[in-house]
């Protein structure tokens, strides 16, 4: 039943199959108050016991169910992670790489032009990244795109600055994502008003930058999208997670992979902005 002044969410699926308890499948939207959490074998007022590292997380204890789903979004995440890193390190190392790149320009429009097509889609076309295999083509059609995209930036940087770059986007997220596994706030709640901040801000930098070109400004809009990005971390991590007020179902794997991934590699590419040195 819908509270008062609630906000239906933006898309609506139905229950995956396999997930045993509906309780547990909850979407941008909220939670059904009426139904038990999963039973985990373990009596009212006792603790699950720690049997992995998930457990740890205070809203995945006894929860295997949704164990899985972490596990299987962080394994996705790390291959696309390895991916892109191959091609940054290509950039970073290889003149013919980067010669290549600055040869054909076309190419980084074409591939950062297919991102953000793939990326609509998602949204548009939702049930289309629940078939398997096309959801996996298109996830991975969008890494390579976004990996090639972000070489191309990175090769105009030397590579002790992305070196740097990259390992502090690496502290700030895991900080980020341990933060939010175990904070008692919900961040969740703050996604769509994050979403129209992040909007309205970029709009008028966007504005801004054009009609007073100036790489201040430039830094002030990196240093803003840091920290927005930031906070979405902490969102997108919790709505993996599950336990709050709004979260992702045990199918939307995808979506879930692709907010985190947006997350990172928009961090990475504007703290090397920030701290960046660019090649002569």
């Amino acid at each position: 039943m819908q509270q008062p002044g609630y906000n239906p969410p933006v898309y609506i699926q139905e229950p995956p199959s396999h997930a045993a308890n509906p309780a547990y499948n909850i979407y941008m939207g909220r939670a059904n108050q009426e139904i038990a959490p999963p039973q985990s074998g373990v009596q009212p007022g006792q603790k699950a016991p720690i049997r992995t590292c998930l457990d740890c997380i205070p809203f995945l204890r006894g929860d295997d169910e949704r164990q899985g789903f972490v596990r299987k979004v962080y394994a996705l995440l790390f291959i696309q992670l390895a991916i892109t890193t191959i091609f940054v390190a290509a950039a970073a190392g290889s003149s013919a790489f980067r010669n290549f790149i600055y040869d054909h320009m076309w190419l980084y429009l074409l591939t950062t032009i297919g991102a953000i097509v793939i990326s609509l889609a998602l949204f548009c076309f939702y049930s289309v990244f629940k078939r398997v295999p096309i959801n996996y083509i298109l996830l991975f059609t969008f890494t390579l795109f976004e990996s090639y995209s972000v070489a191309a930036i990175t090769s105009a940087y030397t590579p002790m600055s992305v070196l740097a770059a990259a390992l502090l986007t690496l502290v700030m997220a895991l900080s980020l994502s341990l933060y939010a596994c175990f904070t008692k706030t919900d961040a969740t709640t703050w996604y769509w008003g994050l979403l129209w901040v992040f909007c309205g801000t970029m709009l008028v930098f966007v504005v801004f930058m054009i009609i007073y070109p100036s790489r201040y400004v430039f830094l002030i809009i990196a240093f803003v999208v840091v920290i927005l990005v930031s906070i979405f971390i902490v969102v997108d991590t919790q709505i993996i997670i599950g336990g709050r007020r709004y979260g992702l179902g045990y199918d939307d794997y995808i979506l879930a992979v692709m907010l985190l991934y947006t997350d990172l590699i928009t961090l990475f590419v504007y703290v090397l902005a920030l701290i960046g040195d660019r090649r002569n």
